[in-house]
């Protein structure tokens, strides 16, 4: 009954425990939840990628966030690194209206450009799945041929503009650009389309999640992406834990196959 209630419900404004404002769904079970009972969403995910960038003396000037949701990782980053700007890719409408609400809000306006795009490796309309409490699992179609552990074929879907990274104008990548990308299983098809991103070495920070993964048949392409990348380190574990590429798998084996296993990886060239 609350949860129907709550679904109901505007946004509601939310002062965080990092001096960041936020304006969520009270009806989001995890992002918005998080924010209001914690006052922050995993922002020791974000110090731990930033303390290993500065740890190897790579200095970041722009973010690319990707799967962007409400803004927490642009948000959260860009108030640890004053001098950063920041592009936020998200696809979902009403997440998209609070990513540009949460922007304003905070006085972020002139260093944060927004993109309603579900980034992937073809230009055109692609289909989004909807979460029914969980906004920030809502996720790019790729089959229903493919198991549903979270009912996903019985999902609301909307049509959402697509693109490919190497394709978004006026974006530049180079080794000073963070990619963060958190797109529920996507990951693989977002950089195979960026080769020419790839190129120019810019880390890469990524949700590693072997269901959502095998789910969009992305794993194999999320792996040869950053086959030549030099260091991987798994930055939720504490202290983040270097592995070998090899060591990817055993990972997911970690994870397990079932529908909460994830962790996210950083990629150093």
């Amino acid at each position: 009954m609350l949860k129907q209630v709550a679904k109901q419900l505007p946004e509601l404004a939310v002062d965080a425990s990092n001096g960041l404002r936020y304006y969520v769904r009270p009806g989001d079970d995890v992002i918005g939840k998080s924010i209001i009972h914690l006052g922050a969403f995993q922002p020791e995910r974000i110090a731990a990628v930033l303390n290993l960038l500065t740890a190897r003396r790579i200095k970041i000037r722009q973010l690319v966030d990707i799967g962007a949701n409400i803004g927490t990782t642009t948000l959260e980053l860009l108030r640890q690194r004053p001098g950063v700007t920041a592009v936020a890719f998200e696809p979902d409408p009403s997440n998209f209206s609070l990513l540009k609400l949460n922007v304003i809000a905070n006085g972020m306006g002139r260093r944060v450009r927004t993109e309603r795009l579900a980034l992937g490796d073809v230009t055109g309309q692609l289909e989004l799945e909807l979460a029914d409490s969980n906004y920030g699992d809502h996720r790019v179609r790729v089959s229903t041929a493919t198991p549903d552990a979270f009912g996903e074929r019985d999902r609301k879907v909307i049509r959402v503009p697509g693109a490919r990274l190497d394709d978004v104008e006026g974006l530049t990548i180079g080794p000073d650009t963070l990619l963060y990308i958190d797109t529920q299983g996507f990951e693989g098809h977002v950089l195979a389309g960026a080769p020419v991103a790839l190129s120019r070495r810019p880390p890469i920070a990524f949700e590693l999640w072997p269901y959502g993964l095998d789910r969009a048949g992305g794993r194999e392409r999320l792996f040869a992406a950053v086959a030549s990348y030099g260091e991987l380190y798994d930055v939720e574990h504490w202290p983040p834990r270097r592995m070998a590429h090899g060591d990817l798998d055993q990972l997911c084996a970690e994870l397990g196959r079932g529908p909460t296993g994830h962790t996210d990886v950083l990629a150093l060239p």
